[in-house]
Parts: C-alpha cells; structure tokens; sequence
C-alpha cells in the first residue's frame, strides 16, 4: 500500500537533484515518470531514482 511519504512533490525533486521546479517540468518532457493527484504532479520516490540512475539529471547550462 503507498503512503503519500512514497511519493515527492515537484518541489521536493527540485530540491533533491538542486535544480529549479522549470528544470523538473523539462525532465518530465524528457521522460521522468510523475502522475497527477488531485491537480498535483507527484512523483513516485522509486521510478525517480530509477529514472536519475540511467539519465543522470543536471541543471541545464547557463548561456
């Protein structure tokens, strides 16, 4: 059974990988794996580790 702690919010990825919530938004353009519940995205805390290890997220460079 999944808890709502299984689970990051954007917010909470954005912070983990110490990027900006837009750079999250363009990773999920690019594939990580979120749903949505009740109007907000969340992430299941599994598929985004999973999805780290083979993508290896960064920041996008600045100009």
């Amino acid at each position: 059974m999944e808890t709502e702690r299984d689970f990051f919010t954007v917010d909470e990825v954005a912070a983990l990988f110490g990027v900006s919530v837009d750079t999250v938004v363009t990773w999920t353009r690019q594939g990580l794996p979120h749903s949505v519940k009740g109007g907000r995205w969340v992430f299941v805390k599994e598929n985004v580790i999973e999805w780290a290890k083979t993508h290896r997220p960064r920041a996008p460079r600045k100009a």
